[in-house]
């Protein structure tokens, strides 16, 4: 996370954070292409990358719709 220090031009620290989730969100599709060597991860796994991350599961969720993989073996039975 990138705290604005009050210094500097408040559009840098807008661009920096942009740029900060940009990264985020390719380490997080680098993590699930590893996981879904058969364009398949189970819900578990999807959360137990979440929760290593450090984000939220539907940002998981999004970035698996964004690569088509498949979320299987959902604990609340919906897939």
């Amino acid at each position: 996370m990138i705290i604005h220090d009050g210094g500097g031009n408040m559009a840098e620290g807008a661009a920096q954070r942009v740029e900060s989730k940009k990264d985020e969100t390719a380490i997080l599709k680098e993590e699930l292409l590893k996981l879904a060597s058969d364009g398949k991860v189970s819900c578990a796994q999807a959360i137990a990358l979440a929760e290593r991350l450090g984000m939220e599961p539907h940002l998981v969720g999004r970035a698996a719709n964004e690569l088509k993989i498949k979320i299987t073996a959902c604990r609340l039975g919906c897939f």
